[in-house]
């Protein structure tokens, strides 16, 4: 019987009951057009052991992998971020309670969230970042806020004047002023 599975990339949705007991099938390749797997596309499939769902799938019906005893590892080619966005139907457990291997997200840049709480100095007063916020985004639509472990140079300060602070997370740079 049908061992294993690979849809192309020009496939956009896995029917319903398309694999339907397939008790022979032990991999499943899902190429990255699939936005939708429908209900009882894999129910009965014992043997799948391995599956991968491009980031493009929106919505897995119910049932779909149910009956999916042997499932053990899903490669998902997006984060964990964007597998929780997904609208998984009831009767999956076989999928959820696998060993989800995500694709972690990309930063795809930087901006300054907030400056520190102390832009104005006098004399000889130290550079004091507390308060400073960054934003961290990524190509899986989500951010983060940093407020520790960044670098930051600022030269010939405390002279009288104004300087420009350089900000340096991983590969982004922001900057601002302070007097």
């Amino acid at each position: 019987g049908l061992t294993a599975v690979t849809l192309p990339d020009s496939v956009k949705t896995v029917g319903q009951q398309a694999f339907n007991g397939c008790a022979s099938l032990s991999a499943v390749t899902l190429g990255t057009g699939v936005t939708t797997i429908g209900k009882n596309a894999f129910n009965g499939c014992a043997d799948v052991r391995e599956v991968t769902i491009p980031k493009a799938v929106k919505t897995i019906g119910a049932n779909a992998f149910d009956g999916c005893a042997s499932l053990a590892t899903v490669n998902y080619g997006g984060s964990v971020a964007q597998w929780n966005r997904i609208a998984i139907g009831e009767g999956n457990a076989p999928l959820t309670n696998a060993t989800l291997v995500d694709t972690p997200a990309k930063c795809i840049g930087m901006n300054l969230q907030k400056t520190p709480d102390k832009l104005n100095y006098f004399n000889t007063e130290a550079l004091d970042l507390t308060g400073l916020e960054l934003a961290m985004f990524y190509d899986d639509d989500t951010s983060v806020t940093v407020t520790e472990g960044y670098e930051y140079t600022c030269d010939a300060f405390g002279a009288p004047g104004t300087y420009t602070v350089t900000v340096t997370y991983g590969d982004y740079t922001d900057q601002f002023q302070v007097k």
